[in-house]
């Protein structure tokens, strides 16, 4: 049974308009100006919102925390989700011998992670790195 609350009662009564004002008022109001307008934050009601179609989370970049590193002091590596509908392209390329050791030890340690994913990351990292 859901609990009476403003959040549940906005979920239960909104009409498509009223959603559609609530993501709108998301990107333009703060925080506080939410809450006063709505009675409850844009947290509360966000997955709702996603759910229904009014509101797309955006993607989150993986940012490594100081507790997100190996003993050694580099970072943790990290595979991003990303959506399995994205158009892919296949490629062949040449490595020197060193970076493809690195990136078989990186594999290896990586067990979790597809070949391509690996290479998929390490490419958009050094893109974003980059400015690209």
């Amino acid at each position: 049974m859901a609990r009476n609350t403003v959040t549940q009662q906005f979920r239960d009564t909104a009409t498509e308009e009223q959603w559609k004002e609530l993501v709108a008022d998301h990107d333009t109001l703060s925080d506080e100006e939410f809450k006063n307008k709505y009675g409850f934050s844009w947290s509360s009601i966000m997955n709702d919102a996603a759910d229904k179609g009014y509101y797309e989370k955006k993607r989150k970049h993986y940012s490594p925390t100081l507790t997100q590193r190996n003993p050694d002091g580099s970072e943790v590596f990290f595979v991003s989700a990303q959506p399995a509908d994205l158009k892919k392209v296949s490629r062949s390329v040449q490595l020197n011998e060193d970076i493809y050791n690195r990136l078989q030890s990186l594999e290896h340690d990586n067990g979790q992670y597809t070949h391509s994913s690996i290479l998929n990351q390490l490419l958009d990292d050094a893109l974003k790195k980059y400015g690209y």
